[in-house]
């Protein structure tokens, strides 16, 4: 019975920690933590913990938009993506209130701490790629501002921001899923006998990153959706 009655107060809090983290961390203890770690940041030490990583074959997942959209909460980079449209009214209500909280309780000293501790992890990414670690392209959907779909290819552009390549960005986002998954012999790469599910872009994505924002087509289970049919599924999305 008592956890009936306090139950709706966990799940709000836990909604919340989800959503953006951040807003549970705003005490200037914890900020002066992030402080610390940024000021004792040691380049040398950080690339021999990479190295280990790699030689080890651990698996690393940067989702560097999820940290962006903790991190700027408020920004109206995301706060006015025209990609909400495909947000349900009560999760975009719900986002917008964390926005106004974060806001409201993240000071511009904070704030200052933030931007320090984000270019430290933008920095992490190109040691652990120069290094060799192994990793996937993910936006960890579920947190404020990660819309589906749209925010895989935000992550696409931050990873390319970050220092990753093209063909990396590419490979993270196809093959490198298949070597996770030890399903090599059926995906990740274009090849006669294997699975028949493909994103065809209109222009070569290993000359730039941006190439990978335009789809021609979409091949499902050997299916061939156009862009006029994939057009007309995003409006009904949009419409719902």
């Amino acid at each position: 019975f008592v956890f009936d009655l306090i139950r709706p107060i966990l799940d709000a809090y836990l909604e919340k920690v989800i959503a953006n983290p951040i807003l549970m961390v705003t005490g200037d203890d914890d900020f002066a933590m992030m402080q610390k770690l940024v000021d004792s940041y040691d380049a040398e030490r950080c690339a021999q913990v990479a190295q280990e990583l790699a030689r080890s074959g651990m698996w690393q997942v940067p989702t560097l938009i999820r940290i962006n959209t903790m991190e700027f909460g408020d920004d109206p980079l995301y706060s006015l993506d025209p990609n909400l449209a495909y947000v349900t009214s009560e999760r975009l209500a719900f986002w917008r209130s964390m926005a106004e909280d974060f806001s409201a309780e993240v000071p511009e000293e904070h704030r200052e701490i933030l931007k320090r501790f984000n270019a430290l992890q933008m920095t992490l990414f190109n040691v652990f790629n120069v290094a060799g670690v192994k990793m996937l392209a993910g936006s960890d959907v579920g947190g404020q501002w990660l819309v589906p779909g749209f925010s895989l290819h935000q992550e696409f552009d931050l990873l390319a921001a970050a220092g990753a390549t093209p063909l990396q960005v590419l490979q993270m986002t196809t093959l490198n899923g298949a070597e996770f998954l030890g399903r090599e012999a059926s995906m990740g790469t274009v090849e006669a006998g294997k699975d028949a599910n493909l994103v065809v872009l209109d222009a070569n994505p290993i000359a730039s990153v941006e190439n990978l924002h335009g789809s021609h087509a979409v091949v499902r289970t050997g299916q061939v959706l156009t862009r006029s049919e994939l057009d007309e599924m995003i409006e009904k999305a949009r419409s719902r």
